[in-house]
């Protein structure tokens, strides 16, 4: 039979209930070769076929059936391997392994129940994409077995070898896909429930009831809630900056109020350790610069966080100049120090200087490896410029960074504090009346979210996909919508297309844990008037719906 990839089919057996003609539904919906089996002879006679991959159960795994289905496995050519996806109950697939051993299964896939649609799609494609694979070597082997008789052993080789190194970049390349998609997904799945927690701890500060004990356990949870977000971000960026794909947005901003904003947060945190910390300017400074704040700031946390992290008593010291677009920043502490074998694995991914380290202090050794790899893709560095063990260290980070020739300059007088406006979030009803469609699959982020905005005076109503959100969106009036991305049955990316083909022209907000730029360009090409990425702050939630409704 000559090879399609379009008559793949995806075999379901479950003998018992309508789990495989649900499952058979769901997949040919999503445009794939389902069909349901409830007769063992029926499945093995079409798994002996064209077929493309097996879904079934634990229960499957352990009854008498196996075996007939391990004998169709193990009688495959020595170049197919069909892929076996089993859905299991309980906290582990431990009883389907301990049955796996005494069959001859060579590919299998364990998703456990109750699993999202979206996780079972994504699952099936890939494995679909696997045995595809195997089809396209198998002919690949025969063609090249057709050319043996024609061509010398000398020519014959180096055609293997090219299509070898063109194999090896596709699976390259869709290796890197894959990761970007595991990370973006991790990125979703951890941010969605740390939102959550962060967002209801605000909520308990606030509460006139919380006794000073309750406060200092919540300051506890509240601080570890963002430095686990911090460390999450710093994966997902070095993965970006590996694969290449992190990319530098250059905007104009004020570098004075910066410079303040950053100052302010360094202060407070070094109060909370008992140490001093100044920032101070050896040179004039434009007032705006064009560049990258966020990653700037991202630099500037890092390197400075960790000198106030491991100063124990004295002082952090920035010193900030500019000359000929470099802006470089000196960071000096009277911290534990550096010795040269430690500086060795200093900018070693995963790697901490000292052993002693994470157990004293905690990390990852990801904050200074960013750091420098940033620095580097803004055409500047970040270095570890002296240390001595027990008198402090000194790092540097530079950037080169644009200006407009009429800019002005600022001096260390100019650097004080400014009179920022009142967030618009601070004040009492200020969305009283307004009407606002929440769509979110998540009941603790539904909750949330409407605590927020009841306490403001909005009147929102609550969907928990797509469907339900464009259901409602069809019927009723609203003045503003929040739309999740990554919902079941519809995500936020197709609902908000179809609204938009509906002529619905109030603005929607898209509510995102995927922290990346990319998601920003595809919200903007799906229809979405503005992201927000989660977790989302009551201040920024609020003055965001202000800025699109009044």
């Amino acid at each position: 039979m000559n090879y399609d990839s379009s008559l793949l089919k995806v075999l379901v057996y479950t003998p018992f209930g309508k789990d495989g003609e649900h499952l058979q539904k769901i997949l040919q919906k999503e445009g794939l070769s389902a069909i349901s089996y409830k007769n063992i002879d029926e499945l093995i006679k079409e798994m002996k076929a064209f077929s493309g991959m097996l879904l079934t159960t634990d229960e499957v795994l352990l009854s008498s059936e196996a075996g007939a289905i391990a004998k169709v496995i193990s009688e495959q050519e020595t170049w197919s391997a069909l892929p076996v996806m089993v859905f299991y109950s309980g906290d582990s697939p431990m009883s389907a392994l301990r049955y796996r051993s005494k069959t001859d299964f060579q590919d299998v896939i364990y998703l456990q129940r109750p699993t999202s649609q979206a996780a079972i799609i994504s699952a099936v494609k890939s494995a679909l994409r696997d045995r595809d694979r195997q089809f396209k070597v198998r002919e690949l082997l025969l063609s090249l077995k057709n050319d043996v008789s024609q061509k010398d052993s000398y020519g014959l080789e180096q055609k293997r070898q090219r299509e070898r190194a063109d194999h090896a970049k596709v699976a390259a390349i869709e290796a890197s896909h894959l990761k970007s998609q595991f990370l973006a997904n991790m990125s979703h799945e951890i941010r969605t429930p740390l939102g959550a927690i962060i967002g209801f701890l605000d909520l308990i500060k606030a509460s006139p009831d919380a006794t000073d004990e309750i406060a200092g356990y919540i300051s506890i949870v509240d601080r570890n809630s963002y430095q686990l977000m911090r460390l999450i971000d710093d994966i997902l960026d070095l993965s970006k900056v590996e694969s290449g794909k992190m990319e530098i947005e250059k905007s104009e901003f004020s570098l004075g109020e910066f410079l303040f904003d950053f100052a302010a947060i360094m202060n407070f945190k070094a109060q909370e350790k008992g140490i001093l910390f100044d920032l101070h300017l050896l040179t004039d400074i434009p007032a705006r610069i064009i560049s990258d704040s966020t990653r700037i700031r991202q630099v500037l946390l890092n390197a400075v966080g960790n000198a106030i992290k491991f100063t124990e008593y004295g002082r952090v010291q920035v010193l900030c100049s500019y000359n000929n677009s470099e802006l470089k920043f000196v960071i000096t502490d009277t911290g534990r120090g550096i010795s040269e074998e430690q500086a060795e694995k200093l900018f070693q991914p995963f790697v901490q200087a000292d052993a002693s380290t994470t157990r004293n202090f905690g990390g990852t050794g990801l904050g200074l490896v960013l750091a420098k790899k940033i620095c580097n893709l803004m055409g500047g560095d970040f270095i570890l410029a002296k240390s001595a063990i027990g008198i402090g260290s000194t790092f540097e980070a530079s950037f080169l960074v644009s200006i407009d020739k009429r800019v002005n300059f600022l001096g260390q007088s100019n650097l004080s504090v400014q009179n920022k406006a009142k967030s618009s979030s601070d004040e009492k009803l200020v969305l009283k009346d307004l009407k606002i469609l929440l769509v979110d699959d998540t009941p603790d982020n539904q909750a949330l979210i409407k605590i927020f905005l009841g306490k403001v005076g909005a009147q929102p109503d609550v969907a928990s996909n797509g469907r339900e959100g464009v259901e409602l969106a069809t019927k009723n009036k609203y003045d503003l919508i929040l739309m999740d991305i990554q919902m079941p049955y519809m995500g936020g990316h197709e609902a908000t297309q179809i609204l938009r083909k509906k002529g619905l022209q109030i603005p929607i907000i898209a509510l995102t844990a995927h922290a990346m730029k990319e998601e920003r360009e595809k919200t903007a090409v799906s229809g979405f008037t503005d992201i927000l990425t989660k977790p989302v702050k009551k201040e920024v939630l609020i003055d965001t719906i202000l800025k699109y409704t009044m």
